[in-house]
């Protein structure tokens, strides 16, 4: 994201990553909603010969305008729902989380 000039600051946009290998795909949160936008532009680029369909998930509701960042919880290795997930559908089975 950064060589692409959609990171909003320095740092890895990328919070959490859950990868279901057996389906090829994973849910990624990144650190800030506009980031998440950001990262739908990758949608259809061809990644280790696959192409990626990046999509938000089905339960995605966008935010209200009253949304307490106060009120999220800590981030974990389970990426819960939130404004900054994305699904990424068509990974390579090979990969692991950290290429992910």
């Amino acid at each position: 994201m950064h060589l692409c000039g959609l990171a909003q600051a320095p740092g890895n946009p990328v919070l959490a990553c859950q990868i279901n290998l057996d389906k090829n795909f994973a849910f990624i949160e990144f650190r800030s909603i506009d980031e998440t936008t950001a990262g739908m532009a990758f949608d259809g680029i061809n990644f280790m010969g696959q192409q990626l369909k990046i999509r938000r998930p089905r339960d995605y509701q966008p935010i209200s305008a009253s949304f307490d960042m106060a009120s999220r919880m800590p981030v974990s290795n389970i990426v819960v729902d939130s404004p900054n997930k994305i699904f990424i559908g068509g990974l390579p089975n090979y990969l692991n989380e950290e290429q992910v």
